[in-house]
């Protein structure tokens, strides 16, 4: 937030350095050497624009003195109105999954808690496919309880995990305070949502962040450890000019590596953070309150969920549903290429099926049942959560003309037996797409050691 027109800012920063007209020499015997640094800005405190300034002296005995973040960024307390284009936040990714805990606190006037810190909710959530599938596993707040979507279950106690297909409207919800399975639709003005238009159709990454308004960039500061970047805007409610809210969001500094290769910052936000501000007149002083609501991120990940994040929601385990085996054959081990060849295979029934929700394929394992080189999928195929859907009957029947005329294929990135990695094909093996007991899933071995097979 410099102050010139290069960067259309609201702050300046002035660096002084010695030069020969010094009256004494610096030990290092250099003739010019940082002396001073002095800032300058202005802030809104409450209805009025304060001025701040500061000076900081370098100690003159070192010889390459350090300089850190600090020194050149605005005090937490001030805010930056002019946006710098210069410093545009990160673009989110199409798949990710993250942590956040929420907690609010209040001070008093003497900048004391009042009252301590209280715990608010706890959410794990993912992402994937474009943003379109979410999960949330989370201990709700009181207030997750009365908003959107939770509100039209009751007894929530503890525990909730609920799935979301957005496109396809529906809503999938457990909670641990009993066995029921509620199946809802998507309120748009639940968090997760984009509250625009109708229906929720996809993820709001400004209103899941925090990234609403006009923010500005404010500086690198620390958050929670972490070195970040953070942006803020300020708010003075009309009905009351004594009432300001500030809201800040900071995300992890870009890496040099990163800078470098790419030219542009990762999306990994550290905090979001509410300070909501009010002096009441008393009959002697005034009295200062600010309620602070913070928001910490962990463990964001970039990378696309595993498939067992949606399929194996307790929600569609309990959902009536036939079960179904299907033979591969290919090269490589079913146990070493489970992980990438199941989310390849998702795709491949997509694009046979055309379902109105692929949480209808619930594909529960890979398998090596009799022999080593055997490769067996099982999958649930679950009944329609809508009227007038395609039925279960219809899904297989699609997927056994590939099988038997031998053109359901799957390629993926997958190893061969001495874990090289390499492009590889798995085809579905004629008539091999039948029925069986659901209680196979939980007698059959995963793997055995049983006549190991020649191929690659």
């Amino acid at each position: 937030c410099i102050d010139d027109e290069f960067m259309n800012g609201t702050y300046e920063s002035y660096y002084y350095w010695g030069g020969d007209d010094l009256s004494f020499p610096f030990p290092s015997g250099e003739k010019e050497m940082p002396i001073h640094i002095e800032q300058y800005g202005k802030y809104w405190n409450y209805t009025t624009e304060d001025v701040f300034r500061i000076v900081k002296n370098i100690p003159w005995y070192q010889k390459d003195p350090e300089f850190s973040d600090d020194m050149f960024q605005i005090p937490q307390s001030m805010y930056c109105k002019s946006y710098t284009k210069l410093h545009e936040i990160p673009a989110m990714p199409h798949s990710f999954s993250f942590s956040q805990e929420e907690l609010g606190f209040n001070l008093n006037s003497t900048g004391f808690l009042a009252g301590g810190f209280s715990p608010l909710s706890f959410k794990r959530i993912w992402y994937s496919d474009n943003l379109t599938y979410a999960r949330v596993d989370m201990n709700p707040s009181q207030e997750d309880k009365g908003g959107p979507i939770l509100k039209n279950v009751s007894g929530i106690n503890g525990h909730v995990s609920i799935v979301f297909d957005f496109p396809y409207d529906l809503a999938f919800l457990a909670h641990s305070a009993n066995d029921e399975c509620h199946i809802l639709p998507i309120d748009k003005d639940f968090f997760l949502c984009n509250s625009e238009g109708n229906k929720c159709e996809k993820i709001s990454r400004e209103k899941l962040f925090g990234m609403t308004g006009n923010l500005s960039y404010k500086g690198k500061y620390k958050e929670s450890g972490i070195e970040g970047e953070t942006w803020s805007r300020l708010e003075v409610e009309k009905k009351n000019l004594k009432m300001k809210l500030r809201h800040e969001v900071s995300f992890q500094a870009a890496t040099p590596q990163v800078e470098s290769n790419s030219g542009r910052k990762e999306f990994i936000p550290i905090q979001q953070a509410d300070y909501r501000e009010e002096i009441s007149e008393g009959k002697d002083k005034q009295e200062f309150k600010q309620q602070v609501r913070i928001v910490n991120y962990y463990e964001f990940n970039r990378t696309q969920p595993e498939l067992e994040v949606y399929v194996k929601h307790p929600c569609l385990q309990r959902y009536k549903s036939k079960l179904y085996t299907l033979e591969f054959d290919g090269p490589g081990l079913a146990e070493t290429n489970k992980a990438r060849f199941l989310p390849q295979l998702w795709k491949a029934i997509k694009k046979v099926c055309k379902p109105e929700t692929m949480l209808r394929f619930e594909l529960i394992d890979l398998r090596s049942p009799v022999w080593i080189s055997e490769k067996v999928v099982y999958m649930r195929i679950l009944e329609p959560f809508k009227t007038n859907e395609t039925e279960t009957d219809t899904f297989v029947k699609n997927i056994k003309e590939h099988v038997n005329a031998e053109t359901f294929a799957v390629c993926f990135m997958g190893w061969s037996k001495v874990l090289e990695e390499k492009e590889m094909q798995w085809i579905a093996t004629n008539i091999t797409l039948v029925e069986v007991n659901p209680e196979i899933v939980r007698t059959t071995p995963s793997t055995t050691t049983k006549k190991p097979s020649n191929k690659n």
